[in-house]
């Protein structure tokens, strides 16, 4: 298994039914998501974790991140969840309800002990309960030491479940997703953004997506393999936003000026810095050989 080198779209399947396994490694998705937690009932977990050792090896491919979401360190069957995913040499582990920086380390501190350096996999961790949104900075500072660590998102309907509020509550979600964008940029890692719960509601799929992807979404959770194409499409640059961002970068390079403005974009560190985002993006997204260096931005 190959993790890939983009998480535009993250598509959720529980781990006990086969068949929505299969059918979620047969769509676009960029990764999916082996479930063991809330999406798979108490009875099933067993079995759930025997399809993570046993079929997703099969199922998965180098063009597919696997991940595989947990139970939280408060629960009592995290280590056999943990054990399941790390026998499957999965790319991903997915650790949900983070209240506590310390619950990450005890985490990291796991795998490092149980995993070489080769196959030791990513972590993504998830800020879902009041407790971990309102002490997001003191978690996305751990999350900053922690290498294994690459992004963060944010679970509104567990935030919901706790405060009362609808889980299709557009305020709540926006706030919501506010907060970890900038938990995320203060820890350096990915900020992924929550599944939309209207999976058959494909325009407003795509407006929340486009919002997410403005306040500086990298991709998002899915649902339903409906929703991958919408996702994929609204975190890829465009081929012209490609060239237009190959050209701003490269020019401001060969230029010696701190700041200056280039067909009426006003380019600076900052501002090249997010450019380059772009062209990387694409370029990993399309496999094409880096265009231009950027090491002159480091």
């Amino acid at each position: 298994m190959t993790a890939t080198p983009s998480r535009r779209s993250l598509l959720y399947a529980p781990a006990d039914d086969t068949a929505i396994l299969e059918s979620a490694f047969d769509s676009e998705a960029d990764g999916v998501v082996c479930e063991l937690e809330d999406g798979v009932d108490g009875a099933a977990k067993a079995d759930a974790r025997d399809n993570v050792e046993r079929v997703v090896p099969g199922l998965s491919s180098a063009d597919t991140e696997v991940c595989v979401r947990i139970n939280s360190l408060k629960s009592d069957c995290w280590m056999t969840d943990l054990d399941a995913a790390l026998a499957a040499g999965v790319d991903t582990v997915v650790l949900p309800k983070v209240d506590y920086g310390h619950e990450v380390r005890t985490l990291a501190s796991v795998v490092r002990q149980l995993t070489t350096e080769a196959e030791r996999p990513d972590v993504i961790v998830a800020l879902e309960r009041p407790r971990g949104v309102f002490y997001g900075r003191e978690i996305a500072e751990v999350c900053a030491e922690i290498d294994v660590v690459t992004a963060a998102y944010q679970g509104y309907a567990d935030y919901c479940e706790y405060t009362g509020a609808s889980s299709t509550n557009d305020e709540i979600r926006h706030f919501l997703n506010r907060l970890l964008v900038g938990y995320a940029g203060l820890a350096g890692i990915e900020p992924i953004a929550p599944a939309d719960v209207r999976v058959e509601d494909a325009d407003r799929v795509r407006a929340f997506a486009e919002r997410c992807s403005e306040m500086g979404y990298d991709g998002q959770l899915a649902l339903h393999p409906a929703q991958v194409e919408v996702l994929n499409d609204v975190y890829s640059p465009s081929r012209s936003e490609y060239e237009q961002a190959r050209h701003l970068v490269s020019t401001y390079r060969e230029s010696e000026a701190g700041s200056m403005v280039v067909d009426g974009v006003f380019l600076d560190r900052p501002v090249v810095n997010r450019y380059v985002d772009t062209v990387r993006q694409y370029e990993a997204i399309h496999d094409i050989e880096p265009t231009v260096e950027y090491d002159f931005l480091e």
